[in-house]
């Protein structure tokens, strides 16, 4: 009985790991590069180019009010928070500002 109770635990514990690791965000910040059919492609501080898909739900904010997608540019500066949703790492959040 006690060996069931003690995996019984470890599994609801390697659950609540793998719920956890679903719900991290991850941060991406750069130039945009490209944007437009619910993608955004941004150029880091190395100058590597990134390219992510943004849920069709993401909060979108360009020179801090709430904007559409389509309201950021090129060249804009950007902040993406992206996270997994159902095996996909999506952008849910942009936070962009107008080119220096």
């Amino acid at each position: 009985m006690f060996r069931n109770l003690l995996i019984l635990v470890l599994l609801l514990s390697i659950a609540d790991v793998a719920s956890s690791a679903d719900q991290a965000s991850i941060e991406r910040q750069g130039r945009v590069m490209a944007v437009g059919g619910w993608q955004i492609s941004i150029q880091d501080a190395l100058g590597d180019v990134e390219q992510y898909v943004v849920d069709p739900g993401a909060r979108i904010f360009h020179n801090g009010k709430p904007a559409t997608l389509d309201a950021i540019d090129t060249g804009d500066m950007a902040r993406l928070t992206l996270k997994s949703k159902q095996g996909r790492l999506v952008v849910v959040t942009i936070d962009a500002r107008d080119r220096e």
